[in-house]
């Protein structure tokens, strides 16, 4: 349970472990902020030299984090996308109740999917995403069989998933 005093102290001891005691002197010498603030300010720059004298090194300025930090992460590859939209697509009790609904559906479509008694809707959904992805020919029947069963929304989206063919 987060109290708010804590929220208070934990957005303190952040301050302090990404802005130096140089940077946070500079920003205490600013004279359009009230007396009281600059003197926090001054009060935490204290607490950061204290610190970096106790550690022996100094905190990496807000520039130089920025300089060094790792890049972004890359958004998923359009194929991790296709494959999860695929997975929910099927995953979607609304959309199919059963396991059963989900095979019905299927083979009224012309799309054929393995799947022995035991098997779980999940691996029922990524067997027909992997099938999606390397069969063109079932890629192009599936859409077709999900384009007619579909409202707009999910029509927007395999527009945009399925790309050039």
């Amino acid at each position: 349970m987060t109290t708010p005093e804590l929220r208070v102290v934990g957005a303190i001891y952040r301050v302090l472990s990404e802005h130096d005691s140089v940077e946070l002197q500079q920003a205490a010498e600013r004279k359009d902020l009230p007396p009281n603030i600059r003197s926090a300010l001054r009060s935490l720059a204290r607490e950061a030299k204290r610190s970096e004298a106790q550690y022996g090194q100094k905190r990496l300025s807000s520039a130089a984090k920025r300089r060094t930090s790792k890049p972004a992460k890359k958004k998923a590859s359009h194929k991790a996308q296709y494959r999860a939209r695929v997975i929910g697509f099927f995953s979607d009790q609304a959309r199919f109740p059963s396991k059963r609904e989900m095979l019905e559906f299927l083979d009224s479509s012309g799309v054929r999917v393995p799947a022995g008694p035991k098997a779980s809707r999940s691996s029922i959904a990524s067997k027909i995403a992997t099938r999606a992805e390397s069969d063109p020919a079932f890629r192009k029947k599936l859409h077709s069989a999900i384009y007619k069963t579909s409202n707009g929304q999910t029509r927007g989206w395999l527009d945009l998933i399925s790309g050039p063919e």
